[in-house]
């Protein structure tokens, strides 16, 4: 374990303390913080088998944590990390299916106004080479106010569509 960077380490002495604690606290806040850190260390893991092994396990913990969410904004938080959680599948595999399970996820809730919501269509419209709907929330989050050109300009999902005139013509308009 030596070879390991100290953040990396600290995921994982986190994940096994919050996996101890899911033991006596089955809360859907216990389960997105599991879920999260099991995202967290897909990324940073080289072998595709243990990304996808995290990512399904984060899947069932979130999966599970919606169906006891009671609270609406809770809902919507949940709905905007597993779609993540998706997206996040889509990268690893390219397989067309996680994009359209995120859609799933994050169409039925596209009217609610949730800036993770938003943020979650944004990606999975820009990883789906959709230009236009990109365009839509990318003007959306960037009206509202919540969201700064710069945040947008580090989104890699947005970097194949760079050259597009509408993207350039924001970034003149909102870069400061």
């Amino acid at each position: 374990m030596s070879s390991l960077s100290s953040s990396t380490r600290q995921l994982i002495e986190r994940l096994g303390a919050t996996d101890q604690l899911a033991q006596q606290d089955q809360s859907i806040g216990l389960a997105a913080e599991r879920a999260v850190l099991r995202q967290q260390l897909a990324a940073l893991s080289a072998y595709k088998t243990e990304q996808l092994y995290l990512l399904g396990e984060a899947a069932v913990l979130l999966e599970n944590a919606l169906l006891l969410a009671d609270q609406p904004q809770t809902h919507l938080q949940l709905s905007a990390q597993l779609a993540d959680l998706y997206l996040q599948f889509f990268k690893v595999t390219q397989e067309q299916r996680y994009l359209m399970v995120a859609g799933q996820i994050l169409k039925p809730l596209s009217h609610s106004n949730h800036l993770s919501i938003s943020w979650q269509l944004l990606r999975l419209h820009a990883l789906g080479n959709q230009p236009a709907l990109t365009q839509y929330w990318v003007k959306k989050l960037l009206g509202s106010g919540q969201v700064t050109w710069t945040q947008l300009d580090d989104l890699a999902e947005l970097v194949p569509m760079r050259g597009l005139d509408w993207l350039q013509q924001l970034q003149q308009r909102y870069q400061h």
